[in-house]
Order: structure tokens, then sequence, then C-alpha cells
């Protein structure tokens, strides 16, 4: 994790940035826009099991037991885009978290490898848990119960390396904006009286 903290530091570059965060916002609005409708549509309002936070393992299995084959090609299909779409929106994501650490003191920037692991092991755990839903949804009769066991368990550490990595940017975002507010209220420090 330290090389892809330091190679995410060394290219913090719009040149970079930029077109890495134009892909993402392009992928997650077709991941949660048109996709989602679409799949809405070939299974009577149900959303991506992906995407559904409270996912349960019956609540699981009465869905993929439920998708036509329509859906479930439709699903396969999006299941393979559900691969790079994790690992593109984390990457800008991390862009954006290693801009908000270099605020930190020089003795905290460390703490940027473990948001990098966080993130990356939501990646992870994102296509773990997308193995297991495709193995659930092509092989619905009889469902396996193991299978879906461990994509729901995937999909909750997904879910919980998600919220790490999150509440560690906003922490460290509001940290350097009060750093920056304070900063204002004190004024140009010069040097003391003569």
């Amino acid at each position: 994790m330290y090389s892809i903290a330091d190679l995410i530091r060394r290219s913090l570059r719009l040149a970079v940035f930029l077109p890495l965060l134009a892909l993402a916002l392009v992928a997650t609005w077709y991941g949660l826009g048109p996709s989602q409708a679409h799949f809405a549509a070939l299974t009577d309002g149900q959303r991506f099991v992906d995407v559904q936070p409270g996912l349960t393992v019956d609540s699981l299995i009465a869905q993929a037991g439920s998708y036509g084959p329509e859906a479930v090609h439709y699903y396969l299909q999006w299941s393979g885009f559900d691969v790079a779409w994790p690992l593109l929106g984390f990457t800008a994501t991390m862009f954006i978290a290693g801009w908000l650490f270099r605020f930190l003191p020089a003795g905290r920037q460390g703490l940027f490898t473990v948001i990098v692991a966080a993130g990356y092991a939501a990646v992870l755990m994102d296509w773990g848990e997308n193995l297991g839903f495709v193995w659930v949804v092509l092989h619905a009769d009889p469902p396996p119960l193991l299978v879906a066991r461990l994509a729901v368990t995937l999909h909750a550490a997904k879910l919980f390396f998600l919220a790490v990595f999150n509440l560690a940017c906003f922490t460290v975002l509001f940290w350097a904006l009060g750093r920056k507010a304070l900063s204002l209220v004190r004024g140009p420090q010069g040097p003391g009286p003569a």
C-alpha cells in the first residue's frame, strides 16, 4: 500500500486527476442512472443487489430467484462493468484524499497509506461480492446458501471499509477547514514586539 500511496502522491496533478475524475463520474452516472432504470424495468422495480445496504442472505436469494432470463443477462453484463467502476471511483477519490492529506502535519502523513488500504480493501470486497452475487444469480435453483452468505458478508465488509474511508476523509477535510478558519481569525502572524 505504501507504493500505491506514494504513486498517488507523486501523481497529484490536474492532467492526471481530471481525466480520471471524468471517467469516474461518467461510470457513476451510468452505474446509478440508466443501468439502474433499465434493470428496474426488467425486474418490476428492483435495484441491483450490489447497491442495497441492508441486503440479507434471504433477500439476495429471493431477488436472484425472481430474475427472468433477460434480467439475468443484463445483470451479468452490468457485473462486468462493476469490476471497473469501483476501481475508477476509488482511484479518483484517492486523488482527492491525497490532496486533502497534504494539509496534515508531516508526522500524520503516514495515515494516508491507511486510507489507501481502506479504499482499496473496499474495492477488493466489491469484486468478491460481485463474484458471489453472480454465482447466486446463475445458480438460483437451488440457491447456494454458503456462497450467498459469503457474498453478503463481503458486501457488508465493503460498506464498512467505505465508511472508514469516508469518515477519515471528512475528518481531514473538517480539520483542514478548521485550521484555515482559525488562521483567518488570528490574522497574519508577524514577528513579535521588538
